[in-house]
């Protein structure tokens, strides 16, 4: 099962000179190991971990280190985690796993507008979905005559040989009864529509996991990111992270309820935050509420409206029918018209459907009794809920299962309730958007205590939007990877796999949201607010010592595994898709590619035009344009509408952008903005390169592309009577203050360890390393798609 020589792509030795590899396309295998364990750290900062081992602060870690090896481990363009991820898990470059990244630029008749890169909204056929229930399987005419004449045999039996009725009578009343349980059957198969709202993964390639399972390696892999909607063969079980969409089939949505007197809007709608949250208004006397709270969509519902809508149409529109008889039918049928409009529209609007009553009660010692319908908690005030488990049945048939918890903030001056996330129950997760591999892995983990499944674990999206207090994140934080340490360990102790992975993604979040206090040069770091304490894993930290605290309760993690897993025949491994940076400024990188020329303002534009791409640009003089997180797209002549760049002047056009780039400096500091940039056609290869940018940016370190620019957008400003674009580079006052989209990869590269030493390349490492290192260890012959050699690793 060993392999001797490996056949490696083109596209990976310019890859490997780019990223400072040796550019071999031969490698001896490094030996076999009993076992291996892969520790995946999202957001695992090399840098950063190198600072604190050499602190002391981290000494799991520095024994892991001093044991084998440490590196800084060279990550992807762009540095994204589901394109860094994708390709850690195959061993394979963006071009060819098909994730572009978060955002992928959609061209319609050849107009840009942005959409996701990593997940695609689809509807899937009833047939598609294996796991779906036997009552889900077969048409109505199957399920109508074979329940009736189920039935009517049933029947016939009973009343024929055992109640021993004479013939005529028995065979009358079982044919009424079949015809009965026919009816049932039909209309019980009418529960289940046609079409089914769900999430699927772009990604092309195989993941590492279920190579080796299809040579016989058990695997269990926790929380893998971007693997969501796989397959995997026997013998792999694995629990599905970034990608896995809620239970309402959203993206992360949470709601908070308040009487507060800034707020308006009520139920249904509310007030939609701009990441995935909702505020509703509500009326609090002494702490007593009653509200809705709303689930997912009733998309089954929605199809039989939507279907009774097409039949009345038909009818009023018939052609064969006189123009009086015409008439009339449309004014009979024009109320029943109207209302089934009105409701799928009101549908669509709110995007949500099914709710439960919500209610708030005081109770005689001062606590407050909070009911999601028949379930129900008591809390003190600053408590947080256990999981509620909730059920919402979109028809006798068709059912989704969410969980979710509360927080009850206050209740005077101001009545303020959070509601996390709805996830999909790990218990019962629906056959048409399953979260494990195989389907009911989840209820398996799941029966030592529920947990949470939405992709992107952790408050986040509410921080940012200034509707919860870093102390509350910081609670959630803890939560998160206490409930992933006990599943993680929970699954260690099992006896039945040769791989395991588990990913720890809690590093990423608090870095994304703590620089703000870490960084005392970020435009928002007030030492009164970064010295200011709170308790966190018990222990009491200053806001400012989030960070490194995150990654000591990481490490604790670490010796856990070193004490209680590891034994001399097994490698440990701990990788990470990127690092992080503090996010100082912003960068508007379509006002900057006008600056240098290559963008032209549209004649007569607004203010308001500068926030969609297609409304303030001048097409026909403009030579690029950015949308996404730092990417830059030619006006490329017969794939944009009104592209003017030739293809046999792309060449020419990307070192001339890529020399003003890198040539562009602070107007104020004088200093580099741009580090690097990346001709992505240089360094990738594959099937699905056209997802991708032609160009991304890599910026220095504080620098990251604007919120703008994600959109498209071009941020304009009237001066003196006339629209200019404004300043290229704004301070970032977002609470979403680090990052690592965008900015220069050898300056965001994770971290690297095993527990034996590596042979590691000069230039270091790379993510995708990591898969055909896994397999060789373990005797799996690497597949020669994947991009690079594996590390020589013991021995």
């Amino acid at each position: 099962m060993m392999l001797t020589s490996r056949r490696f792509l083109p596209a990976a030795l310019r890859l490997a000179a780019i990223l400072g590899l040796p550019a071999t396309t031969t490698a001896a295998p490094s030996g076999e190991a009993e076992r291996v364990i892969v520790i995946g750290v999202d957001g695992g900062d090399g840098r950063l971990v190198e600072e604190l081992m050499d602190a002391g602060q981290l000494p799991n870690m520095s024994r892991l280190r001093d044991m084998g090896s440490f590196a800084r481990l060279g990550t992807q363009v762009p540095n994204e985690s589901p394109t860094a991820w994708a390709a850690l898990n195959s061993g394979r470059n963006p071009g060819e796993t098909g994730v572009a990244g978060f955002i992928r630029r959609n061209l319609v008749g050849g107009m840009p507008s942005p959409g996701f890169g990593h997940l695609v909204s689809e509807t899937g056929a009833l047939e598609d979905f294996d796991s779906r229930p036997l009552t889900a399987k077969g048409d109505k005419t199957t399920w109508t005559y074979g329940a009736g004449g189920a039935v009517f045999v049933a029947f016939l039996i009973l009343f024929k040989l055992l109640l021993r009725m004479r013939f005529v009578t028995a065979l009358v009343s079982s044919a009424v009864l079949g015809a009965v349980g026919g009816y049932a059957g039909g209309a019980m198969r009418d529960n289940y529509p046609d079409a089914y709202p769900r999430y699927t993964n772009p990604q092309e390639a195989q993941n590492f996991w279920d190579v080796a399972g299809e040579a016989g390696v058990r695997s269990i892999v926790l929380d893998s990111a971007q693997s969501f909607d796989a397959k995997s063969p026997e013998g792999v079980h694995v629990l599905h992270g970034l990608g896995t969409p809620d239970a309402r089939g959203g993206l992360g949505d949470w709601l908070i309820y308040t009487d507060s007197d800034t707020e308006f809007d009520r139920i249904p709608l509310g007030r939609k935050s701009s990441t995935a949250g909702r505020i509703f208004k509500v009326d609090s006397r002494g702490g007593s509420v009653a509200t809705k709270f709303y689930g997912p969509k009733d998309f089954a519902r929605k199809e039989l409206l939507q279907r009774e809508l097409d039949e009345l149409n038909a009818r009023k529109n018939d052609p064969s029918i006189g123009y009086k008889e015409s008439q009339a039918l449309r004014a009979e049928l024009a109320p029943r018209i109207n209302e089934l409009q009105t409701e799928l529209e009101e549908s669509e609007a709110i995007n949500h459907g099914v709710a439960l009553d919500l209610t708030v009660e005081p109770k005689d010692d001062g606590r407050y009794e909070v009911a999601f319908g028949d379930q129900r908690q008591t809390l003190a005030v600053g408590d947080w809920s256990d999981f509620y488990e909730l059920t919402f049945n979109l028809n006798p048939m068709l059912k989704v299962h969410g969980v979710t918890r509360c927080k009850l903030i206050s209740v005077e001056p101001e009545f303020r309730l959070f509601i996390n996330t709805l996830d999909i129950a790990p218990e019962a997760p629906p056959f048409w958007q399953e979260i494990s591999a195989p389907a009911d892995y989840s209820a398996e983990l799941a029966s030592s205590g529920t947990f949470e499944t939405y992709g992107w674990a952790c408050m986040t999206m509410p921080f940012k939007d200034g509707q919860i207090e870093p102390e509350l994140l910081l609670e959630d934080i803890e939560f998160t990877l206490k409930w992933r340490e006990r599943v993680t360990f929970d699954q260690l102790a099992r006896d039945d796999w040769e791989l395991f992975m588990s990913v720890f993604s809690t590093p990423d979040r608090v870095q994304h949201m703590f620089y703000q206090y870490y960084d005392e040069g970020h435009p928002q770091y007030d030492p009164a607010v970064a010295e200011r304490k709170t308790t966190f894993f018990g222990k009491e930290i200053m806001l400012k010592e989030a960070i490194p605290a995150i990654f000591r309760e990481v490490d604790r993690v670490v010796g856990r595994v070193l004490d209680e897993v590891l034994t001399d025949g097994d490698v440990l491994l701990m990788c990470a898709d990127h690092g992080l940076q503090s996010f100082r400024y912003q960068v508007h990188i379509n006002n900057l590619l006008h600056e240098l020329g290559f963008l032209a303002l549209k004649e007569g534009a607004t203010v308001k035009d500068g926030d969609k791409l297609t409304s303030y640009i001048d097409w026909k003089n403009t030579r690029a344009y950015a949308m996404g997180l730092g990417y830059i797209y030619l006006n490329l002549q017969g794939r944009e509408k009104y592209g003017i760049v030739k293809p046999d002047e792309v060449d020419a056009t990307m070192r001339e952008l890529t020399d003003a780039l890198l040539g562009w400096r602070h107007p104020e500091t004088g200093e580099q903005v741009v580090e690097s940039v990346y001709n992505l056609s240089e360094i990738h290869t594959g099937d699905f390169i056209d997802r991708e940018s032609d160009l991304v940016t890599g910026f220095r370190p504080f620098y990251r592309v604007s919120w703008s620019t994600n959109s498209g957008k071009m941020p304009l400003e009237e001066v003196g009577g006339e629209v200019v674009p404004g300043p290229i580079l704004v301070d970032n006052t977002s609470p979403w203050s680090g990052g690592h989209p965008s900015v220069a990869e050898h300056q965001v590269r994770g971290l690297f360890f095993s527990s034996q030493p590596a042979e590691l390349p000069e230039g270091g490492p790379n993510l995708l390393h990591i898969a055909p290192t896994v397999l060789d260890l373990l005797g799996v012959d690497v597949p020669t798609e994947m991009d690079l050699p594996p590390l020589k690793i013991g021995g």
